[in-house]
């Protein structure tokens, strides 16, 4: 597939000033355009805009390259997409979305929810190529007294869809995780509360378990990181994790 693949996608129930459009362009070269654009806007004013947290200038380009695997998940999404061929079936969600290629007519492809998923991981890669965002890092602490420390660290790179974990207990092991895991990796960890009073801003060096996002703010499990109700356990399964599903 040589041709351009254009892609249009348009929040529909949101309310000015939050609603936007994506308009993609993906080329056979890896040349990407994304644009973000936020519409419906013309009656707002400044101060209004300033006191939704908005600046008026709030839209977003990318143009440039992306690796290869980004135009090949792509065309894989569109092989695997059954296409509607009556978008009106579609009018009871809360967005449109189509894409067209080959010249082929405006194509709405019925699996909505897994496109909306790819479009937000391609905004993440796209805003990490630019460098405007790093990727996503998870570091994880366990220290007990009379036993070598614990360490694991995750770097899930957006851009390049790859995800590596090492692992340190005196010896370090490092492990190419599967890019599909991310989705439960990020629902995981967001189970839990974080209590921003009770960070940690140096490395633990006191028994327990750790979690920091950057490395430099911590969070012990059961304090500063909690359970969101008495009978979940989140942190259980969040230590499973780290320490055996990843290698």
């Amino acid at each position: 597939m040589q041709s351009p693949i254009y892609i249009l996608f348009q929040s529909g129930n949101l309310p000015a000033p939050y609603a936007y459009r994506f308009h993609i362009e993906s080329f056979a070269n890896h040349q990407w355009k994304f644009e973000k654009h936020f519409v419906d806007r013309e009656e707002l004013s400044e101060e209004e805009l300033h006191a939704e947290g908005f600046s008026g200038d709030d839209d977003y380009l990318f143009e440039g390259k992306l690796p290869e695997i980004w135009r090949d998940e792509l065309i894989s999404l569109i092989a695997k997409s059954p296409i509607v061929k009556d978008p009106k079936k579609l009018q009871n969600l809360d967005h449109n979305l189509f894409f067209n290629y080959e010249g082929e007519k405006e194509q709405h492809p019925a699996n909505q929810s897994l496109w909306q998923y790819f479009l937000e991981e391609l905004m993440q890669a796209c805003l990490e190529t630019q460098k405007f965002e790093l990727p996503f890092q998870l570091f994880y602490t366990e220290i007990k007294e009379g036993e070598k420390d614990l360490t694991i660290y995750l770097n899930a790179s957006f851009s390049s869809k790859t995800i590596i974990a090492q692992r340190n207990l005196g010896k370090i092991k490092e492990s190419s995780v599967p890019w599909k895991k991310l989705e439960k990796i990020f629902k995981l960890i967001s189970m839990p509360d974080l209590i921003e009073d009770a960070v940690i801003e140096q490395h633990p060096n006191k028994s327990g378990q750790y979690i920091s996002f950057d490395g430099n703010s911590w969070f012990e499990f059961g304090v500063g990181y909690q359970e969101p109700a008495v009978d979940s356990n989140h942190l259980m399964q969040i230590e499973s994790m780290l320490k055996t599903e990843l290698w």
